[in-house]
């Protein structure tokens, strides 16, 4: 790998007083250090699931500002018929609910989309 394309990922996870878990992430690509961004779990592994997904988020961002797409933009064939493709979507929602069990939890908070 060159070094123009390498770079590092620092992960560090702390308890707090009051029982919470602060994960900060600081990274570095391409010689540019980004952020350090503090994000707060239920736990060691919640704080760095969140941590990493916000920095998987703003590495998207950044990789799609860099190639230039429109995210709305429609592809047309020569004679004007609409081009499609496959996309690879992420969506993650979250909620808190109160049921017996969290299948219960899932099951009550499905939205109709992923009844699908």
């Amino acid at each position: 790998m060159s070094a123009t394309n390498s770079g590092n990922v620092a992960v560090h996870v702390v308890r707090q007083p009051n029982g919470s878990w602060v994960c900060t992430v600081t990274s570095s690509f391409a010689g540019r250090e980004r952020a350090t961004k503090s994000v707060h779990g239920q736990s060691p592994h919640h704080a760095i699931a969140l941590a990493l997904e916000g920095l998987a988020r703003a590495c998207q961002r950044e990789a799609e500002a860099e190639q230039n797409v429109d995210p709305e933009a429609v592809d047309r064939s020569p004679s004007g018929e609409i081009i499609n493709k496959r996309f690879h979507v992420i969506l993650h929602y979250e909620d808190v609910v109160e049921e017996e069990s969290k299948f219960e939890a899932m099951v009550s908070r499905r939205t109709p989309a992923s009844r699908c």
